[in-house]
């Protein structure tokens, strides 16, 4: 997930078409939320009053979808084939610019229950994890926990500069958490959860795979690294005993 230092900002073709694509996600994920809560418009038209509840599911939903996209690319960098296809430039933007996607609908997503008269939370319940009320306080503080460490994530990216590597890369792997508390929050304090459950074990499952095919080759390169430095070596001891 950590792309190389030689990685700057995209300029010309790339920048449009990670614009285009992101643009299009945007789109595409907020129409699929749409599908995805029941009744969703016909709620909303019907009872005005909890629209703030409705556009909060909407946009946890497609928060979630796009932190997920955001971690598949973030993956799939670590990989020639993100190198050869569609490239680590374009795979690094894509991945900083839906983390920030992702952020900003968990943050609408939050806070704009704010209007939710049934509900009723107050800006410290929204601000302060595990303060609101209801028997799912604790998943709903999951979830504001991972809003906060989305949004360190989101930082890091403009104060790289500033920090070390190491310091950087500590920071980066904690999106692989955060992810997870996505998910917890969603299954346990999401009011679709029970409907929508195939879409979290898909989206989850999916990245669990690739995490888990990413491990296997990094572990193959830590078991046969000496083997392959030895080849080379034997080959050269060979080369000089036929010249001898």
């Amino acid at each position: 997930m950590n792309p190389s230092t030689k990685i700057q900002s995209s300029s010309g073709e790339n920048t449009w078409l990670t614009y285009f694509l992101l643009i299009t996600a945007i789109f595409s994920g907020t129409l699929l939320a749409l599908w995805l809560v029941p009744d969703l418009t016909s709620g909303v038209k019907a009872n005005a009053t909890h629209a703030a509840w409705f556009l909060s599911r909407s946009t946890g939903i497609t928060a979630y979808l796009l932190n997920w996209l955001g971690m598949v690319f973030g993956v799939l960098m670590s990989t020639r084939l993100a190198r050869k296809f569609p490239g680590n430039l374009f795979s690094y933007d894509t991945h900083q610019f839906l983390a920030i996607l992702s952020l900003l609908f968990a943050v609408i997503h939050a806070f704009v229950l704010l209007g939710d008269a049934y509900i009723g939370y107050n800006w410290f319940q929204v601000l302060f994890p595990f303060t609101t009320q209801g028997d799912d306080i604790f998943w709903v503080g999951v979830g504001q926990l991972s809003l906060y460490l989305l949004g360190a994530l989101v930082l890091s990216f403009y104060v790289r500069q500033w920090i070390s590597m190491k310091a950087w890369r500590a920071v980066h792997y904690l999106s692989f958490f955060t992810y997870l508390l996505f998910v917890l929050h969603s299954v346990f304090s999401g009011t679709d959860s029970q409907s929508l459950a195939w879409m979290y074990w898909l989206t989850a499952g999916s990245l669990g795979v690739l995490i888990a095919l990413r491990l296997a080759l990094k572990l193959d390169s830590w078991l046969f690294v000496d083997e392959k430095r030895k080849r080379p070596a034997t080959r050269a001891s060979q080369s000089k005993l036929h010249t001898s």
